[in-house]
């Protein structure tokens, strides 16, 4: 009687790599919609907010009353209180909801106020009057090195909305 030993090979088939890639893949694909998904939501709420806090200082402004300005860094954004008797007549407002915020390191602000493109170097270029009225702007919102996303529009009336950007 003839014994034939089989060897056992150690390794791995080549469908056992193939299933292994392709699960791979998959969970990649999925966490990459994900994170992208994610972003969209980042812009998507911070033009709400921006919407919801410039409409909140003009309540603001009219309840105190005072002249509120606004603000913008490259990655914050303030609002301040104009005291037009001080040597320094801006006063940052540094408690509450009209404090310093911060922007995802991911985002890119354009800001235009009445046509004209205005740096985001932290002087208050929005105006917010007692009466309501507010200086007319424009900010875009989008991830850097992509197309505008979202805009946040107010004019000279008061009136502040979000909406999503369309090229004209």
């Amino acid at each position: 009687m003839i014994v034939h030993a089989r060897r056992r090979v150690k390794g791995f088939t080549l469908i056992e790599i193939l299933i292994v890639i392709v699960i791979i893949s998959i969970v990649s694909g999925v966490a990459l919609v994900t994170l992208s998904s994610n972003k969209t939501k980042q812009l998507e709420n911070l033009a709400k907010q921006l919407t919801h806090l410039i409409t909140l200082a003009e309540s603001e402004a009219m309840l105190q009353p005072c002249t509120l300005g606004l603000a913008f860094y490259h990655h914050s954004f303030q609002f301040f209180n104009y005291k037009p008797h001080e040597k320094n007549p801006w006063q940052a407002i540094v408690t509450g909801s009209l404090g310093l915020h911060n922007i995802p390191e991911h985002v890119q602000l354009t800001l235009r106020v009445n046509d004209e493109g205005k740096a985001l170097d932290g002087k208050p270029y929005i105006f917010i009057s007692e009466s309501g009225d507010i200086t007319a702007f424009t900010i875009t919102i989008a991830s850097i090195g992509h197309k505008p996303a979202y805009v946040v529009r107010g004019d000279a009336s008061g009136n502040v909305q979000t909406e999503i950007y369309h090229e004209k």
